[in-house]
């Protein structure tokens, strides 16, 4: 007994109370044993339930269930917490908020006897009825006890205004849902709020969700199922809310809607109650007891049975205090459930529920302030980056030289390498750049062979500069010629390097990352355009530098190098070890030792006029006159002078392209950064200034986002009703329900109490 009475006082909670109420207990109990000491029997039963059900009464845990229904006490639990939360879910509700409150939903199939068991709860008559789905919005109801005989409703809606008048309730919740639903069957997630303020209530918080409903009738949506579970789960999901999952009794619970959803997101049972209906609707013979004993379906917080009024009841206008009394009546006389009736019934139910959401709120009330606290900051931080209203003349003109001068500062700080917030997972900005330099654009180079060219154009280059002489040294104006077609093959990748870097630049411009320019989108499109002229005309004088370059390097081949001087001094000796194996690929003939011939022209030129004639391609002359193109071929043969001179060129075409590029691509990488990036960087703010600082264009530069105002406007109001939260989430510190009875709050004790 006394373990059991540690469950009902949950843990430390009123511990001096328990200490006296524990001790008469056990006096009691020890007298009741010394006066019976001579039989030793056991005490009664009866008297046993009677001293426990004293001592829940006397720590107001549980009201006595013996008195009449419309007997409340006058210091519930949770008479103040519950009001709290009340608070907090109208404050939060306006701006579309929530903290993770915690609540209790009630969740049901059409026809389970849902709108009937809140119904009772309150003991009015008051919500629609009629067929197919009759709540189509879900209805936040606050159940506020008075200490006055006055029993009246109010609407968040509507103001203060006072509805005396339960008929004109029912009325307004079916105004108010046809005014936000354009059609009779649809559904909708913006919850109606309803306060209800009764003497003969405890403090209680339900949200009655839609029926769910598995074929669509009439003109329902085809998806309508869909609609109603994706609704109920927005609400069921966190994970303070209490599930209350309403069951008719007469139907096989093996199919119940209510309690599937409820295991979809509550899979232990945690924090589901299990309700059943029509109780008295039974077949004769058969009760509910293996489901209300937990042995069906196993819910950690148990099943309650109620008894509802029937159809007929309603019809005839049947008042629900007095249904109230004839289903206490009903558990007292079945012979099956009046073993429970002290935990069935309506009262029991709202004892319950009253009981479990005063403790879930004493536990998490930390956790939702800690919540409040880190929500007031991160809207804070959401404002800030939106910044404020910007007001007129002078200030707009501030605020745009302002914003000016930091995007500049942004674009030289982010080529240069020197933002505060660098990127660690890519390369951004000035290492981009610095990418195309050493990587692409020296592979560019690299890819170049300046000495890819075939032999016929070397012999013809080299045949071309000789004259009508046999040269006795390589000639330099072969070497001329040859040079140029590789130097002239840096222009393009030169070229393209400037274009890379400029893209570069404007890549920067476009994705950089100015908090006060994101609000004006006018401004922020008006500063690339100026960007991107500053750009291009820095891109026209780049090119033309490059070129000039490239053609300098073209105009004067600087044969007076020391390195090519040094190749040319190696290159003496033909047949060093060195160029043996150039010597050896080349694959054409050499010319062999013409067979003797007893003609003089045989003797005098090493073959016959015939063979002459054919070293050469010609075609359609005569014999007697040259032909209009002579070209050399591949068959003509190749002399060892012709063959030596080429292994020289070639060697002197590489040393030379090797000395030219690595001085072109060194002079191309300082132009670029010189002639566009420096120029750039020191002209963009000159620009931005010149074209946008005007006071005609201040207006339409400054004319803010519709998307960022609507921003603001969202987060001002969720910033003060987070605020106003913060203000009663600190006022109940000091209420008497949350600092006497749970002094130490341990925000993460998330236990509910099971069943007494």
């Amino acid at each position: 007994v006394f373990q059991v009475m540690l469950r009902v006082c949950s843990g430390r909670r009123l511990c001096a109370t328990l200490s006296q109420n524990v001790f008469r207990f056990r006096s009691s109990t020890t007298q009741s044993l010394t006066q019976n000491s001579h039989s030793f029997l056991p005490l009664d039963k009866q008297t046993v339930n009677e001293q426990f059900a004293s001592f829940k009464r006397s720590m107001s845990l549980v009201p006595d269930y013996s008195s009449p229904v419309n007997s409340v006490s006058q210091n519930p639990v949770g008479a103040s917490l519950i009001p709290l939360v009340n608070k907090l879910q109208e404050v939060l509700a306006v701006v579309n908020h929530s903290l993770d409150l915690p609540q209790i939903v009630v969740v049901g199939s059409q026809s389970s006897g849902k709108s009937s068991v809140i119904e009772n709860l309150v003991g009015i008559d008051f919500l629609p009825r009629g067929t197919g789905i009759v709540t189509r919005r879900p209805l936040i109801l606050q159940l506020n006890q008075t200490s006055s005989n006055q029993e009246w409703a109010e609407f968040s809606h509507v103001g203060d205004k006072k509805f005396t008048n339960f008929k004109e309730v029912r009325s307004e919740i079916e105004a108010e849902t046809s005014r936000s639903i354009k059609g009779r069957q649809a559904i909708s997630s913006e919850p109606i709020i309803l306060r209800i303020y009764s003497p003969n209530v405890l403090p209680l918080t339900l949200i009655d969700t839609p029926g769910i409903a598995r074929v669509p009738v009439g003109d329902q949506p085809a998806n309508i199922e869909e609609q109603v579970r994706d609704m109920v789960l927005t609400y069921i999901k966190p994970k303070n809310t209490i599930i209350l999952a309403v069951q008719a009794a007469n139907q096989d619970i093996a199919t119940s809607d209510a309690i599937q959803l409820a295991r979809s997101i509550d899979r232990d049972g945690t924090r589901t109650i299990g309700v059943l209906t029509k109780l008295d609707l039974m077949d004769s013979g058969t009760d509910a007891m293996d489901i209300l004993e937990g042995r069906v379906v196993p819910l950690r917080l148990g099943f309650i049975g109620v008894v509802n009024r029937s159809q007929r009841d309603i019809n005839e206008g049947k008042e629900i205090r007095k249904s109230l009394k004839e289903e206490e009546e009903f558990f007292k006389r079945h012979n099956v459930y009046k073993s429970i009736v002290q935990r069935s019934g309506t009262a029991y139910l709202a004892a319950r529920c009253n009981l479990l959401l005063t403790r879930h709120i004493q536990n998490v009330l930390p956790e939702i302030k800690m919540n409040c606290l880190s929500e007031i900051k991160r809207i804070k931080s959401e404002l800030q980056a939106c910044g404020l209203p910007l007001g007129h003349g002078n200030d707009k003109g501030w605020i745009l030289l302002q914003m000016l001068n930091s995007f500049s500062n942004d674009f030289g700080s982010v080529v240069e390498g020197r933002l505060q917030n660098l990127a660690t997972s890519e390369l951004s900005g000035g290492a981009r750049i610095r990418y195309i330099y050493s990587d692409l654009y020296s592979k560019m180079i690299s890819s170049i062979d300046p000495v890819n060219m075939s032999m016929e154009e070397y012999r013809t280059a080299l045949r071309n500069a000789s004259g009508p002489r046999a040269s006795l040294f390589v000639s330099e104006a072969a070497f001329e010629a040859l040079v140029k077609r590789p130097l002239e093959k840096l222009r393009e990748p030169s070229l393209h390097c400037a274009e890379l870097v400029r893209n570069e630049l404007f890549r920067i411009v476009t994705q950089l990352e100015n908090k006060d320019m994101q609000r004006f989108p006018t401004l922020r499109d008006k500063v690339v355009d100026v960007a991107q002229t500053v750009l291009r005309k820095k891109m026209a004088g780049t090119y033309d530098m490059i070129n000039n370059i490239i053609d300098c390097e073209l105009s004067y081949i600087n044969t007076n190098l020391a390195e090519l001087q040094a190749a040319r001094s190696s290159l003496h000796n033909p047949e060093s070890t060195s160029d043996s194996s150039e010597y050896s690929s080349l694959k054409y003939k050499s010319v062999e030792e013409p067979p003797k011939s007893k003609s003089l022209f045989s003797r005098i030129f090493g073959g016959s006029k015939d063979d002459n004639a054919d070293q050469y391609q010609s075609s359609g002359h005569s014999n007697h006159e040259p032909p209009l193109e002579i070209r050399i071929t591949e068959n003509t043969p190749l002399t060892t002078f012709e063959r030596n001179e080429i292994t020289v060129i070639k060697k002197l075409l590489g040393t030379y392209f090797n000395i030219v590029s690595r001085n072109v691509q060194d002079i191309v990488i300082k132009t670029i950064w010189f002639f566009l990036v420096t120029k750039v960087k020191d002209e963009l703010h000159k620009a931005l200034v010149t074209e946008l600082y005007k006071e005609q264009l201040l207006d339409n530069l400054l004319a803010e986002s519709p998307s960022i105002t609507a921003k603001r406007e969202i987060l001002t109001k969720q910033l003060s009703a987070l605020k106003n939260a913060k203000k009663l989430l600190q006022e109940a510190e000091f209420r008497s329900d949350y600092s006497e009875q749970n002094p130490n709050m341990v925000a993460s004790a998330r236990t509910y109490p099971l069943d007494d």
